[in-house]
C-alpha cells in the first residue's frame, strides 16, 4: 500500500514537472535563461527536496554572511568616526601648540613695551657681572632652558649663577656654577646678596 501510495506520488510528480515545463514553454514573460532553469529541475521529487534543502542551507549560510557584513559595516563605520575624531583632535593640538608658542614667545622674548623673561636676565647679568668685577670677581647670570625631544620642559628652566672668585685655583681657573662643593659659605653669601 504505501509503495502504491509512492508511485502515485511519484506520477504525480512527473504530470506535476511536465505541466511546469509545458507551461514554462508557453509562458511569454519568462525569459529564455528562466525558462532554462525550469527544465533544469531533477525530475524525481526525492531530487527536487534535495535541491530545496541545499538552497535553504544556501540561504541559511547567506543569513550568517549578512550578519558578518553588517557587523564589518558598524565597525567600519566606528573606525571612520574614530579617525574624524582623531583628525579633529589633531587640528586642536596644533592650534593649542601655536598658541603655546606665542605665549612662550611673549614669555621669553617680550612684546611691545614689555621686555622678556630673557632681556631681564640679561638686565640682572649685566648688574651682576659689573659689580663682581668691581670685586676683583667674575660673574654671570644665565637663563637655562629645558627639553624633553623637541618639547619645551618649562619645569626645569633654571637660572644659572656662574661665579670665579679671586683664587683662581678652585674650579681650576674658570667661571663654575654656583655650589656648595666648591665655594665657601662667604662666596656663596656675597654671590646671593649682589
Amino acid at each position: 500500500e504505501a509503495e502504491e501510495e509512492a508511485q502515485r506520488l511519484l506520477r504525480a510528480a512527473e504530470i506535476l514537472k511536465r505541466d511546469l515545463d509545458e507551461a514554462a514553454s508557453k509562458c511569454d514573460t519568462l525569459t529564455e535563461e528562466e525558462k532554462e532553469i525550469f527544465r533544469s529541475f531533477p525530475d524525481e521529487i526525492e531530487e527536487l527536496e534535495k535541491e530545496i534543502s541545499l538552497i535553504r542551507e544556501d540561504i541559511g549560510r547567506l543569513g550568517v554572511a549578512n550578519n558578518r557584513l553588517r557587523e564589518l559595516e558598524q565597525c567600519r563605520a566606528q573606525i571612520k568616526e574614530l579617525q574624524e575624531k582623531v583628525g579633529d583632535g589633531a587640528d586642536v593640538m596644533n592650534i593649542h601648540r601655536e598658541k603655546m608658542q606665542a605665549i612662550k614667545t611673549k614669555w621669553l622674548d617680550g612684546d611691545e613695551g614689555q621686555p622678556g623673561l630673557r632681556k631681564i636676565i640679561e638686565t640682572v647679568d649685566q648688574a651682576f657681572s659689573q659689580m663682581f668685577q668691581e670685586m676683583g670677581n667674575t660673574g654671570q647670570v644665565k637663563l637655562k632652558e629645558a627639553k624633553i625631544g623637541e618639547e619645551d620642559d618649562f619645569i626645569h628652566y633654571s637660572l644659572e649663577i656662574l661665579v670665579m672668585f679671586r683664587n683662581a685655583d678652585i674650579g681650576g681657573g674658570k667661571m663654575n656654577q654656583l655650589n656648595g662643593k666648591l665655594h665657601s659659605g662667604g662666596e656663596r653669601s656675597v654671590t646671593i646678596m649682589l
